[in-house]
């Protein structure tokens, strides 16, 4: 048999659907994977004509929105932000973990972020110098009162522009020894744990206690340590992560220190930030409290 490979201009949507769900079976074969549910809202006058909505998909544990648009005389009375209020709670009712969306700069960027979005990354290139975001809200808020720390999941790593903040890991020992050791004499004046030079193998061990208490989420030490690397060279910079976290209260403790060699940079700050907004975002935290001192080896 001969196959030819034709270009169609605006195909038909039952041939965009044919495509689609190849992609899910073999979605369905590798992973098991559900096959996603479509959704969508409609605001309808009396006549039953289309004023507004928005719809999307629902999948493997993330609502993505696609399509909100509101006409334009019904704009500023609080359709669009019902609208999301809906796929929120559309979502959350699906245990999806959050919701997407994208726009360009001059679309509604300023309108998702009001309604507590974040961008994850943005695409430059496009005519007229214009960029698109793609946006994400973690739907993890109100969930961890009723919630065994146990079964709590976190999303990592966390990025920034130079670092990348993750949980301990084995293997982790011989790294963060050579930084501790590096900083000791300055460590020794300001951290309780800094008392006595630890051994490569003490360093391994605060790491796996460490990386089992990011299953166990038992509220003591090591507590919830975050280790740092340099993204470009993945050389270890320091220790930071949270602790004494009271989830009914919503608040959390956090501390940080930095290797000598990497300090200076900016890199604490920037790390101190960005686990600031994480617990913000992700962790439903409305008062975090930041200690120079803490117990992070």
């Amino acid at each position: 048999m001969k196959y030819i490979i034709h270009y169609e201009k605006n195909p038909g949507a039952s041939d965009i659907q044919f495509l689609n769900d190849g992609i899910m079976k073999e979605h369905k074969i590798k992973k098991d994977m559900k096959s996603p549910d479509f959704f969508a809202y409609f605001i309808r006058d009396d006549q039953g004509q289309i004023a507004g909505g928005c719809a999307g998909d629902n999948m493997y544990g993330g609502l993505f929105v696609g399509q909100l648009w509101v006409r334009e005389d019904l704009r500023g009375k609080g359709y669009g932000k019902q609208l999301m209020s809906l796929a929120e709670d559309l979502a959350i009712k699906s245990q999806c973990r959050f919701i997407a969306v994208n726009t360009f700069e001059w679309e509604a960027l300023s309108f998702y972020k009001k309604l507590g979005f974040y961008v994850e990354f943005k695409r430059s290139g496009f005519d007229k110098d214009s960029v698109f975001y793609f946006l994400r809200k973690d739907l993890i808020s109100g969930k961890y009162e009723s919630m065994k720390p146990i079964l709590l999941d976190f999303l990592m790593p966390i990025m920034t522009p130079r670092l990348i903040l993750r949980p301990p890991q084995t293997g982790d020992g011989v790294v963060v020894n050579e930084a501790v050791l590096e900083s000791f004499d300055q460590l020794h004046q300001l951290m309780p744990w800094a008392q006595d030079r630890p051994s490569i193998h003490d360093s391994e061990e605060f790491a796996r206690q460490a990386a089992a208490n990011w299953i166990l989420k038992n509220n003591d030490e090591p507590y919830l340590p975050l280790f740092m690397f340099d993204r470009e060279e993945n050389r270890f910079v320091g220790g930071t992560g949270y602790h004494h976290y009271d989830w009914n209260a919503h608040s959390i403790e956090t501390g940080y220190w930095i290797r000598k060699s990497c300090a200076g940079q900016g890199l604490m700050t920037e790390a101190v930030n960005a686990i600031t907004q994480y617990a913000f975002k992700q962790l439903d935290i409305r008062h975090i409290t930041i200690k120079k001192h803490a117990y992070f080896c």
